[in-house]
């Protein structure tokens, strides 16, 4: 548009030459301004969107929070109490049978051993009877006693008797001791058995477990984490101590820790990736905001049209009721002459014929005046129990037009489409399609991830919880220690091909309504500018026309003082000039309409500062410049009399 050198001014100067009616006490009075500000506070349609934008601005933030660092913690507790099985028990049989036949052995030993030391010391009253059980033994006995039998010595005698008596003595204490040797040793066995007690039924383990991880995602799909982890296990025979000789499992209670990073990479086309839908999110987000923003200035476009429409209508009451009383007084001048017979009785039908057409329209003006009140009413959100609102602005009158053909010109097209809201909005939703169907695809494929885990342990055992705890925590580490692990998946069915049947689907359907919206903006664009155009080329005619029918009223009344007219011409021709200002107002309000609707088919009817804030002026709604058509070209400062509008940053 810069190329083209243009600028495109339309200045509407309000004008007192038409005021409204003046408001009643009851009826409130609103400036095109305030009636704007009311709308954008009650519509609907604006809350409505405005929760558009919040749901879609929510979504973007549960998707995008997939990439948020994530601590977790897990504790588990189990306790397992397991019958025990055939071959575990048939062993704790075995080892108590083994333990009674040891017994039994040992028993026996006992009754031999006390058996000999009875007969060791029955026969040791009576030495030449005494047998040893050892040949050895017996032998030298058998000396002796041959020694003694071939000596008469008494010293001799005594030598060898005392030598006998030493032997026999030595055989019963050797008697005696393995008889307590087989009571102390069958004794030993008894408690063994006794301390195993009976067989037991089941086993029962237990293993706690606690782990806390730091864990964080990637947009394509991988993660890295830092981890710790501690267990505990330990099993035992049911209803018995740990220790092996009292029947338990004899085994101490493992404490293992473990502390690593663990890196999961993808290997395959970004399967399951979430990077996809937190852009796609965003770019809906974005397309929410894009909408409010365009509902907002459909909004200001709807309810200046309508204020506007309720100005022309005061301002044609109030022509007609000037109208009226023209009518009454032509009524009482007609009757004044017909009886003076100036006039024939005829002229009177004529005469209330005018007055009842006159009447009628200006009921006609009252209750169209009340449809527009209502019809701004219900924009604004005015409460029904207060009486319908007025206009206090009046319609700009003085119009000074320029290049209105830049309007048609298609690179001006284009570069509104470029920025419009509502193609923004559209473009928005295209790109979150696109986003989703690529998604799709890749789900299709295959995919493959490497799992690589570089960790370090430190072990304990033992009954002692706090101690064995230390031990493994503070003790001696061993590492680094390495696992890898590859998976691998691949969907076979019908439910990745839907899912991107679907997408492909709504990505044709944004396609569609991006197209359409770009192909909207020309023909609003170019059926508005040729409206516009029209209608200030009509709202000229009818000035001049107005114009025209005012120096007829003055030459009719220069007439009537001069005596060469009558007061019914003048009348006549103020009636006719009554008809030609109730056209220009009819084209005075297609003009205003026209601009406002022109500003918002062409996105410049609200007005953002550097912040994104939006701004509705008076000037925006009277002045239409080429440079707020164009993106490209800068746009005018905002005036003092700028009212803000909710609208999100964006743009």
């Amino acid at each position: 548009m810069r190329s083209h050198q243009c600028m495109l001014v339309l200045v509407l100067i309000a004008s007192s030459a038409w005021a409204p009616l003046a408001n009643s006490a009851e009826a409130p009075s609103l400036s095109v301004l305030d009636a704007v500000d009311a709308a954008l506070r009650s519509s609907p349609a604006v809350e409505i969107q405005r929760t558009e934008v919040q749901l879609a601005s929510g979504r973007a933030l549960e998707t995008l929070g997939a990439l948020d660092p994530v601590i977790s913690g897990r504790l588990s507790i189990e306790r397992l109490n397991e019958e025990l099985t055939n071959s575990a028990r048939a062993a704790e049989v075995t080892r108590r049978e083994q333990i009674q036949t040891t017994i039994g052995t040992l028993e026996s030993e006992r009754i031999n051993a006390d058996a000999a030391l009875a007969n060791a010391l029955e026969v040791a009253s009576d030495p030449a009877n005494f047998r040893f059980t050892n040949p050895d033994d017996q032998a030298r006995l058998d000396l002796l006693n041959t020694l003694l039998a071939g000596t008469d010595s008494p010293v001799t005698r005594a030598e060898i008797e005392a030598l006998r008596e030493d032997a026999i003595q030595q055989q019963v204490t050797a008697a005696g001791r393995r008889a307590t040797d087989a009571a102390a040793q069958e004794a030993r066995e008894r408690e063994r058995l006794a301390r195993l007690g009976e067989v037991p039924d089941a086993e029962v383990s237990h293993d706690v477990s606690a782990n806390l991880e730091l864990r964080r995602a990637f947009r394509s799909g991988g993660s890295a984490a830092a981890y710790a982890n501690l267990s505990v296990f330990g099993f035992n025979k049911d209803g018995k101590p740990r220790a092996s000789e009292d029947g338990g499992s004899g085994v101490l209670d493992l404490y293992r820790s473990r502390i690593g990073f663990r890196f999961n990479l993808p290997l395959g086309a970004g399967r399951g990736a979430p990077g996809s839908e937190i852009d796609a999110a965003a770019a809906e987000q974005r397309a929410a905001e894009a909408a409010l923003l365009y509902q907002l200035s459909a909004v200001v476009a709807d309810v200046v049209d309508r204020y506007w429409l309720l100005v022309a209508l005061q301002s044609r009451e109030a022509v007609l009721m000037d109208s009226l009383e023209r009518q009454r007084q032509l009524a009482t001048l007609t009757a004044a002459l017909i009886r003076a017979d100036l006039l024939p009785g005829s002229e009177a039908t004529l005469s209330d014929a005018s007055l009842a057409q006159a009447e009628a329209a200006q009921l006609a003006a009252q209750r169209s005046r009340a449809v527009g009140q209502a019809a701004l009413a219900a924009a604004i959100g005015h409460d029904a129990a207060l009486a319908l609102p007025l206009a206090a602005d009046a319609l700009p009158l003085e119009l000074r037009v320029s290049h209105l053909d830049a309007v048609q010109e298609p690179a001006l097209w284009a570069a509104v489409a470029a920025e419009r809201a509502d193609v923004q909005s559209a473009l928005s939703q295209r790109a979150a399609a696109a986003l989703r169907l690529g998604q799709a695809q890749s789900d299709r494929r295959s995919s493959s991830d490497l799992g690589i885990d570089v960790f370090a342990t430190g072990v304990d055992e033992g009954s002692r919880v706090l101690e064995q705890l230390r031990g493994s925590l503070l003790g001696r580490w061993t590492g680094p220690s390495i696992s890898l692990n590859w998976s691998y998946e691949r969907p076979i069915g019908l439910r990745a091909a839907g899912g991107r049947a679907q997408q492909q689907a709504r990505e044709a359907q944004s396609a569609l309504q991006l197209r359409e919206s770009e192909r909207s903006v020309a023909r609003q664009l170019q059926q508005l500018g040729q409206q516009l155009g029209l209608s200030l080329q009509e709202f000229e005619l009818r000035q001049r026309a107005v114009d025209g029918w005012n120096r007829s009223v003055d030459g009719e009344r220069q007439r009537l003082s001069g005596g060469a007219g009558t007061v019914i011409d003048l009348l006549l021709t103020e009636e006719r000039r009554t008809a030609a200002v109730l056209e220009a107002i009819n084209a005075q309000y297609r003009v205003a309409s026209g601009l406002v609707a022109l500003r918002h088919a062409a996105g410049a009817l609200l007005q953002f500062d550097t912040e994104g804030a939006a701004s509705i002026r008076a000037v925006d709604l009277l002045v239409l410049d080429a440079s707020l058509l164009d993106p490209r070209l800068p746009v005018a400062a905002a005036k003092s009399d700028a009212k803000p509008v909710a609208a999100p940053a964006a743009r």
